[in-house]
């Protein structure tokens, strides 16, 4: 048996909608063959960094490997495609996966072959179960191909996910073809149904024969029956929407300002999409994508609170809040989550605390959460500069998860940036509900930090009255001018809110500024520009809208 070892990727190919598309090249030599052959292989990950890296299944190296990512492989499988340049003899495939945390990254696949214009689908050359092993020796018939599939099914993760490669060879055979292939379809898979009803129901019934024969099978045939069922149950919301869409145009003959009606019908398309996920909801207030995701997913259900006393949402409003807050040992504790960015960081806290501040403000425990995460970043986070400016020392700050410590990266990021003010945004919230006098003080020393950052210019890429796009720790220093309204939005609002708590027109400085160069200064033709620091983004519409609205 002579070793066709894969030695470098050529493409890799992501899901669409979560996962962008990317392609690598790879070559293959079989080493000991008497020609040298190139293969052409693609290899799909949900995930970017190293681990989609589909080199790694080739580099020799059995401590790095290529991942499939997230997603449970009985429901959606990956396959990883080898191409021959020419037909050739094959009998042997060698895998070698990995072992973490005690759960093997590879249990289950098929292996199929392909000669010219057909696959043999529905003729595996190996099928894998159960596997047990690190390394993964598959021997089969010899058999001509210029092309194999491996079709990633299982791991032993409880998720059945992040299946792993670490090296990957293909043996050729010196023996005359055992077996030939036969044009046959692959067997169907619950990616393959989509969201055609029909088409599930098809699957279904040709799964359901088989489905007791493996845990693979039961997974798979609960999960088809599963979508079926919320397929289902989308038509009865879109019967929904379709009344609303009636009514509206009944009301319109009652000749209300176009206005109200507009608000009408949103509110109520707002409210049945809200009622969907409420439906839905786990006990521990989650959605499903996770409270980082799920708290952005609610973003603009008070105004359904706020405008209609709608109690079912401000109760699920309330569970998640609660979730989020008894999700981790730190959060509880300290108001504030793990190390990461700024932005992602603050987000379960910020974008759950003070929103249940304003719709239950009765409540007590709201505010006196906003407090506890207020001063959780005095103690630990904000420091004074060697300009006498309060700011937080690095734009990565948060809790250890083994330890339960405060740490930063201020000794590689030593700076601190417009999102930052996400992390005080429980402050104003304290403040308005409670007048808590810590908040007051802090919130309104921050923003001056960043209204005194935007008055200077320290360098050629300052423009003085805008905000900088760092703050550096300690000095002080300003460096760049940040023009984009949506990324910054969190220190424009947090300039607002000082406005509004201390009546100091000097908040809101940066903010005309801002305005008056993007609207004025820097339009092109009436519209709205950047000028040359960059372009008004669709994004940067709501962002330019609001400041107009609120300044």
């Amino acid at each position: 048996m002579k070793i066709a070892t894969i030695r470098r990727v050529l493409c890799r190919r992501l899901p669409l909608v979560f996962w962008a598309a990317c392609q690598l090249t790879l070559n293959v030599r079989l080493e000991a063959a008497p020609h040298r052959r190139v293969i052409t292989t693609v290899a799909q990950s949900r995930i970017h960094g190293e681990q989609a890296d589909a080199a790694r299944m080739t580099d020799g190296d059995p401590s790095t490997w290529w991942s499939t990512g997230p997603g449970d492989l009985a429901l959606n499988p990956i396959d990883v495609d080898l191409q021959l340049e020419e037909a050739s003899v094959v009998d042997s495939v060698e895998i070698v996966t990995t072992r973490l945390k005690g759960q093997l990254r590879l249990t289950d696949f098929d292996l199929y072959g392909g000669l010219g214009d057909l696959w043999d689908g529905a003729r595996p050359l190996a099928r894998v179960r159960g596997n047990t092993e690190t390394t993964i020796r598959v021997r089969f018939p010899a058999v001509r191909v210029d092309r194999l599939r491996l079709r990633l099914l299982g791991t032993a993760r409880p998720d059945n996910a992040f299946a792993h490669i670490a090296e990957l060879t293909v043996g050729a055979s010196e023996e005359e073809p055992q077996r030939s292939l036969h044009s046959s379809p692959f067997p169907p898979t619950p990616a393959d149904a989509g969201h055609d009803p029909t088409v599930l129901q098809d699957l279904i019934r040709s799964l359901e024969s088989q489905a007791n024969a493996s845990g693979l099978g039961r997974r798979r045939l609960a999960a088809l029956k599963q979508r079926l069922a919320l397929i289902e149950e989308s038509r009865s919301y879109q019967t929904t929407l379709d009344r609303i869409g009636v009514e509206t145009q009944r009301f319109r003959a009652l000749n209300p300002p176009e206005w109200a009606l507009a608000q009408r019908d949103a509110m109520a398309r707002l409210r049945t999409w809200a009622y969907y996920w409420i439906d839905h909801q786990q006990p521990d207030g989650q959605f499903g994508a996770g409270y980082e995701d799920d708290v952005e997913l609610v973003c603009g259900w008070p105004v359904l609170v706020l405008g209609q006393d709608d109690q079912k949402v401000r109760r699920s409003l309330e569970l998640l809040a609660d979730g989020v807050w008894r999700s981790r040992p730190f959060l509880e504790r300290f108001g504030y989550d793990r190390l990461t960015d700024v932005e992602h960081a603050a987000e379960n806290t910020s974008y759950s605390q003070p929103r249940m501040v304003v719709i239950d403000w009765r409540n007590p425990k709201w505010a006196e959460r906003c407090r506890r995460t207020v001063a959780t970043m005095v103690e630990h986070f904000l420091s004074r500069n060697e300009r006498g400016w309060l700011q937080f020392r690095s734009d990565f700050f948060g809790f250890d998860p083994k330890t339960l410590r405060p740490v930063t990266r201020q000794e590689d990021r030593p700076f601190d940036i417009p999102e930052s003010a996400k992390a005080l945004k429980p402050a104003m919230y304290a403040v308005w509900a409670r007048g808590d006098e810590l908040c007051r003080r802090i919130m309104l020393d921050y923003g001056r930090t960043w209204v005194q950052g935007a008055a200077v210019a320290d360098g050629p890429d300052r423009i003085a009255g805008l905000l900088p796009e760092r703050i550096f720790w300690p000095s002080g220093r300003t460096v760049g001018t940040h023009a984009r309204i949506s990324s910054m939005r969190a220190t424009l609002f947090h300039l607002i809110g000082c406005y509004h708590v201390a009546k100091d027109e000097q908040y809101l400085e940066p903010i005309r500024v801002l305005l008056r160069k993007t609207l004025l200064q820097w339009s092109v033709g009436g519209v709205p520009s950047a000028g040359t620091l960059d372009r008004v983004e669709e994004e940067d519409w709501t962002g330019l809208l609001e400041q107009l609205a609120l300044v």
